[in-house]
């Protein structure tokens, strides 16, 4: 009980047989605790290798920021304004490159550049579809986008979408915007800024994006998209031999019959025929040869080359440049080509004051006019009388519209486009009575007075929709097409104007960017370049540090406590650790090939070597020679 087994061993045979079987087995292991003590050894100087790796890797970092004429050209700009209450940074901010020189320039921000932003008009829901007169294709930026009886308006703002990705994004963004009461909008932006903003054509036989109302669909409301000195260009194309159908992806390409026209500059011209499924660039240079009636007009195609690419595009010469719109389109075939495009003027025309309802609730087309709230009960005498100007300037006398008990508020509107011109009469989603003017955005004779004549309005109530001797002007227009006009930058450098389509204005001052903040014209800014000493000083200290935590890290291991008979580290001795040490030393004393005597070793212009092998900076000697 209690005995050990040594001891019981022992009893038993009078010899201690299990401590000798203890030696011999230590006996046995002392190569394996040989190996594993070599392999701590090992995983030691590994990890410390693996340490001093990391900083020469840091080393050679801090060294490449020096080791090129131009990492010493560095420069800083500073700024000074000469208002008293706006500051140069609100406006500008300036980004300096290598590429820069030293030099002094008074800047004014006229404008800043801005992104096209175009509007529809208000839809009463996005879920519902939209119809088949919203079906066909349109070109955004030169992408078809196909629209479909079913789409509602939340399923088009996802097409546009979808289309800007890929390896050929539009660059057009779509959102839908909640204005009010049942006044919902497609709203479009260009993801850049500039000008030329958003390319918005037509691309089937129907006006669907005057019907969305993003442009305008007066008579003589297209212009020329493309123009050049007496003639006029179609849009970019990549190849001259595939159908235009083919090139734009278009769903049901269009052809003409016999309207299809083009006025030459002796002001003749005669049909052209183009089908789109079928011809390619060359087709189309070659149909308008063949119908022009003289010598005047003509086309060709074109080329251009852009980043590497090589572009294709039809060029009409010999136009009428008396005639703001010498195409005449048919089934939007030229405004497909990119030759022409529709205004985005303002939509102009008359709204009600009133949201008139009917049982709280705001009326529709196919409301009943006794219906409508406050108009208490219907007599056979009463009316609405019209009165104004149509669209043509023609005068509107009073005319009647007489109610019966079955007449809905369409029948007033169509009424109300029976005498007043081209315009289009509706109901917005609040319920007001809305006639817009078809015929111009840039001023309108139309004037609408609607009033009630109840035959006693004392016990019948009213039915006032609001409109009373309203003009149609352009300073009230009823709804914007472009919320936002795209706009270049232009600022003035030194007196002399620049503009850029970009708010980062590169390549008007050597190796400096302009970054315009906002436009005032009566602030001008002093922009000052100089070389940039303190950064580079910084560059030096930082390649200093470097070194010189390397240099620390060989010494320390390099090391030897005589009292304690201790080495500094793990790689105490190793001829690699002295042979990188007089690597680096060495280099810090060798002359740089090709660089002035003056400056070809560190310690000639402040960056010393002590005996500890640390390097220091000598901050005023080195400035001085910056």
């Amino acid at each position: 009980m209690g005995l050990s087994t040594n001891l019981i061993s022992g009893l038993a045979s009078g010899f201690d047989w299990r401590s000798m079987i203890d030696e011999l087995m230590k006996i046995e292991r002392r190569p394996v605790d040989l190996i594993e003590t070599r392999k701590r050894e090992y995983e030691e100087k590994l990890t410390e290798w693996q340490s001093f790796n990391t900083k020469l890797l840091s080393l050679k970092a801090a060294a490449g920021a020096l080791k090129d004429s131009e990492d010493f050209s560095m420069f800083a700009p500073s700024m000074t304004s000469d208002s008293s209450t706006v500051a140069a940074s609100d406006l500008l901010s300036v980004v300096t490159s290598s590429s820069a020189s030293p030099g002094s320039y008074s800047i004014v921000v006229t404008d800043i550049a801005t992104a096209q932003k175009l509007s529809s008009q208000s839809f009463t829901s996005i879920s519902d579809a939209l119809g088949s007169s919203y079906a066909g294709d349109i070109l955004i930026n030169g992408r078809a986008i196909a629209v479909s009886t079913t789409d509602s308006l939340a399923d088009v703002k996802d097409k546009i979408n979808n289309a800007n990705s890929g390896t050929n994004p539009t660059g057009v963004t779509a959102s839908i915007v909640n204005y009010g009461t049942n006044n919902y909008r497609l709203i479009l932006t260009s993801d850049s800024t500039g000008e030329e903003g958003i390319s918005l054509l037509n691309a089937s036989g129907t006006d669907i994006l005057g019907t969305f109302g993003f442009i305008e669909t007066a008579s003589g409301s297209y212009e020329v998209k493309n123009d050049i000195t007496g003639g006029a260009q179609s849009d970019r194309f990549t190849n001259v031999n595939t159908t235009i159908a083919e090139l734009l992806g278009l769903s049901d390409p269009q052809a003409s019959t016999n309207q299809l026209k083009i006025e030459a500059i002796d002001g003749t011209s005669n049909a052209i025929d183009i089908d789109l499924s079928t011809d390619d660039l060359y087709a189309i240079r070659d149909a308008i040869n063949d119908a022009k009636s003289n010598t005047s007009l003509s086309a060709s195609v074109v080329t251009e080359t852009v980043n590497g690419t090589t572009y294709y595009r039809l060029q009409i010469d010999g136009l009428d440049d008396t005639d703001p719109d010498p195409f005449q389109d048919e089934n939007n075939i030229f405004q497909t080509l990119g030759l022409i495009q529709g205004g985005v003027g303002d939509v102009l025309g008359v709204t009600g004051e009133y949201e008139m309802t009917t049982n709280g609730q705001p009326i529709t087309a196919s409301t009943l006019l006794v219906d409508i709230d406050g108009y208490f009960f219907w007599d056979n005498k009463d009316e609405i009388v019209l009165s104004g100007f149509d669209t043509g300037g023609g005068s509107v006398n009073n005319v009647k519209f007489g109610i019966e008990q079955t007449s809905t508020v369409q029948d007033l509107l169509d009424k109300i486009e029976l005498e007043f011109g081209d315009v289009t009469a509706s109901v917005t989603g609040d319920g007001r009575i809305q006639i817009v003017d078809n015929t111009t955005s840039a001023g309108s004779s139309l004037n609408v007075t609607l009033t009630d004549a109840l035959d006693d309005p004392a016990e019948q109530g009213s039915l006032d929709f609001g409109i009373s001797n309203q003009d149609a002007s352009d300073e009230t227009p009823v709804r914007k097409r472009e919320v936002i006009a795209g706009q270049d930058a232009t600022i003035q450098v030194d007196g002399i104007e620049i503009t850029s389509a970009d708010n980062a204005v590169e390549n008007v001052l050597p190796g400096v960017t302009l970054n315009l903040l906002k436009a005032d014209t009566d602030t001008t800014i002093t922009l000052n370049v100089d070389r940039d000493v303190d950064a580079i000083i910084e560059t030096v200290s930082a390649f200093v540090d470097a070194y010189n935590e390397v240099a620390s890290y060989i010494r320390e291991q390099q090391s030897y406590d005589p009292e304690e008979q201790e080495t500094g580290g793990v790689l105490f001795g190793d001829g690699t650790l002295s042979s990188v040490k007089m690597n680096l030393t060495s280099i810090l004393v060798q002359s740089v090939w090709g660089v002035s005597s003056d400056f070809a070793i560190p310690g000639l212009v402040g960056v010393n070597l002590d005996s500890e092998g640390q390097l220091s900076v000598d901050t005023d000697t080195l400035r001085g020679y910056l």
